[in-house]
C-alpha cells in the first residue's frame, strides 16, 4: 500500500512535534531541578531551552519567571507573568507571583532608598494582585500573608492586623500568624499584646528557622524599649544565629551595643547590614563609625 505524499508529509510534521514536546518536558524537568538546587543561571539555560520548542508552555513561562525573580529581574518577571495572566493559565498562581515580584520591587526600592512614590506604587500593586490571588482562591495562605506584609510596609498597620486576625480565623493552628499578628501589635504599640503573641511562637517550637528569627528580634526590641537591652542583645542573637542575611537584625543589635558604648561591635553588625544590602546605613556608619 502507497502513502500518499500529504499524508507522509504529516506523520512527519507530527513526529516531529512529539519530538519537540518530549524535549520541551525534558528541559523544563532539568531546569526544575537546577531551581530547586538554587542553580539560577543553569535553571534559566534549561529553561530557555525548554521554550525554544515551546514558546506557549504557561508552566515553562511561570518557571522562568521565578528564576528572573530569584535573580532580582521582578520587573522581567511581572513582564512574563502578565503574558502568560492574558491566557487565563493558573490565574491565582500567577497573580500571587505578579503580586510576590511588585512586593520585592518595594522592598528593593526601600532598601536603595529609591523614591518613597516608587516604594508605595510596588506595594500597592502587590497588596491588588494578592487580592486577585484570593478572589480566584480563597484558601491561599501565602497570599493572606504576603498581602498582610505589603499593608506593613505601606506602613497599615491597622489594616495589617486585621488581614492577619481574618488569616488565623481562617487558618487555624498556624503558629506563624500568631507570631506575625505579634509583630504587627509591636508597630501599633501594644508591647503587651506582641509579647504575649511572640513568646507564644517561640514556646511552641513550631517556628521555622526563619519565622524564629523573626519572633526573637521583636521580642528583642520590646526588651530594648523596656531598658531590658542585655536581653534584647541575647535575643537579636539568637536571630542573627537563626537568619544570619537578616541585614534589620544586624542593624538592630548595632543600636544596642551603641546603646551601652560598645563602639567595635556596634560599627562592625552595622556593616554586616550595609553589606547585606542596608544602603541608608552607610551614614550612620560614616558619622558614628568613620571610614
Amino acid at each position: 500500500m502507497r502513502i500518499s505524499p500529504l499524508i507522509a508529509i504529516l506523520i512527519v510534521i507530527l513526529g516531529s512535534c512529539d519530538n519537540d514536546d518530549q524535549r520541551a518536558n525534558q528541559h523544563f524537568l532539568n531546569a526544575t531541578a537546577y531551581f530547586e538546587k538554587k542553580d539560577f543561571l543553569t535553571a534559566l539555560i534549561e529553561v530557555d531551552s525548554a521554550l525554544n520548542f515551546d514558546s506557549t508552555n504557561c508552566d515553562i513561562l511561570i518557571l522562568k519567571a521565578k528564576i528572573k525573580s530569584k535573580t532580582n529581574n521582578d520587573q522581567v518577571a511581572i513582564k512574563i507573568l502578565k503574558s502568560v495572566l492574558h491566557r487565563s493559565c493558573k490565574i491565582d498562581t500567577v497573580n500571587y507571583l505578579i503580586g510576590l515580584s511588585y512586593f520585592n520591587l518595594g522592598s528593593f526600592y526601600v532598601l536603595q532608598k529609591k523614591d518613597v512614590g516608587e516604594q508605595h506604587a510596588a506595594f500597592e500593586n502587590s497588596v491588588a494582585y494578592f487580592d486577585f490571588a484570593i478572589e480566584k482562591n480563597p484558601k491561599f495562605l501565602l497570599a493572606y500573608v504576603n498581602k498582610q506584609n505589603a499593608l506593613h510596609n505601606l506602613g497599615r498597620f491597622d489594616d495589617a492586623l486585621i488581614a492577619i486576625e481574618l488569616t488565623i480565623r481562617l487558618f487555624k493552628g498556624v503558629t506563624s500568624l500568631v507570631s506575625k499578628r505579634g509583630v504587627e501589635k509591636y508597630f501599633l504599640g501594644d508591647n503587651v499584646g506582641a509579647m504575649n503573641d511572640l513568646n507564644a511562637s517561640i514556646q511552641s517550637k513550631e517556628l521555622d528557622s526563619i519565622d524564629l528569627a523573626v519572633a526573637y528580634r521583636f521580642r528583642g526590641e520590646i526588651f530594648f524599649s523596656e531598658g531590658r537591652v542585655n536581653e534584647a542583645i541575647s535575643d537579636l542573637t539568637s536571630a542573627i544565629y537563626l537568619n544570619p542575611k537578616d541585614l534589620s537584625a544586624y542593624s538592630v543589635r548595632a543600636k544596642l551595643y551603641r546603646s551601652k558604648e560598645l563602639k567595635e561591635k556596634a560599627c562592625e553588625d552595622y556593616r554586616k547590614a550595609a553589606e547585606l544590602g542596608y544602603v541608608s546605613i552607610y551614614e550612620i556608619i560614616e558619622e558614628y563609625c568613620g571610614k
